[in-house]
């Protein structure tokens, strides 16, 4: 009987982790991004924190002008996106009349007069930007030029997500109808659809290594293997808001109860490898550093790391 209570107390403690680390921005986090050397947090108050992958201390901040809203008062624009290339930092803010504004570092390059919806925005190459609006289109934006090249109309559904492929040739788009739609970012087209795992929108999207993850409020969370041409679903408890691959994609880790906790999963296998705890509200970014190490933003100043085996 005592053999039978340490191993369940064993188990639990391997599978319940704590975060080895959590770091504070300035305000709630909506969004984040990475990159070798950096990690940067979009937040509700209109500033980009960008801190060290390495010493998680703040290098710097990045703060966006006050906007004017709908009756008048001046305040800080929301953060919807943020990417990062070569040292250049994509943001996409609130601006006013509901409209968003992108920039490049402090600099503006669209304002509330090109009346865009931006939901995201990542960079395709240093000068080329991948746009996602709420309407569901996607667009190529020259940022030197502010030339569109091609504006796509995936589906009359509402636009969620979008992650790029390794090389950054192929985008693939998540909405509310719950099939993911894959794109050449160079011209627009379509190259191939994803369905039959999710009934309802798909609130996040990631791609590593030839897999595809969906984040479902149908609380599903849908992989697609491209290579083997195979797919499945894992169910959460609750809806699932966020959600990763390794760089590998051999591991997954998603938002599956009410309580912001993660699972941490094996692909292949499906079996369950930890669940990441600490997570004080909804989940608005994971991403796996590397193999082992995860990160997490949530509605909520602190940014959470969890070290797993």
């Amino acid at each position: 009987m005592k053999l039978l209570l340490m191993l369940v107390l064993c188990s639990f403690a391997l599978a319940n982790t704590s975060p080895k680390k959590s770091i504070t921005a300035s305000g709630l986090v909506t969004d984040l991004s990475v990159d070798t050397t950096k990690i940067y947090a979009g937040t509700t108050v209109g500033i980009v924190d960008i801190f060290d992958k390495t010493t998680y201390k703040k290098l710097k901040t990045i703060k966006f002008p006050k906007i004017t809203n709908f009756i008048g008062e001046s305040l800080s624009p929301k953060i919807f996106s943020v990417d990062a290339m070569a040292m250049d930092v994509l943001t996409v803010c609130e601006d006013k009349d509901g409209y968003r504004s992108l920039f490049k570092n402090d600099k503006k390059i669209l304002g509330s007069e090109a009346h865009l919806f931006i939901k995201k925005a990542s960079f395709i190459t240093k000068d080329k930007v991948l746009l996602g609006l709420l309407s569901n289109e996607i667009m190529l934006l020259d940022l030197n030029t502010k030339k569109i090249f091609y504006t796509n109309q995936i589906n009359t559904s509402t636009f969620s997500d979008f992650a790029l492929s390794e090389d950054k040739r192929f985008a693939f788009i998540a909405d509310e109808s719950g099939k993911i739609t894959a794109i050449n970012t160079l011209n627009g087209k379509v190259v191939a659809t994803f369905g039959g795992l999710n009934v309802d929108n798909i609130y996040q999207i990631d791609y590593k290594n030839s897999i595809i993850l969906g984040c479902g409020q149908d609380r599903r969370l849908s992989i697609y293997d491209i290579k083997t041409k195979t797919k499945y679903y894992l169910e959460g408890s609750f809806l699932i808001y966020s959600g990763a691959l390794s760089p590998s994609g051999k591991r997954g880790a998603f938002a599956f109860d009410k309580n912001n906790n993660l699972k941490v999963f094996d692909l292949a296998s499906r079996k369950e490898l930890a669940i990441l705890t600490g997570s004080k509200a909804n989940l608005t970014r994971t991403i796996f550093l590397n193999e082992n190490e995860i990160i997490a933003s949530s509605e909520d100043k602190k940014i959470n790391i969890w070290r797993i085996k």
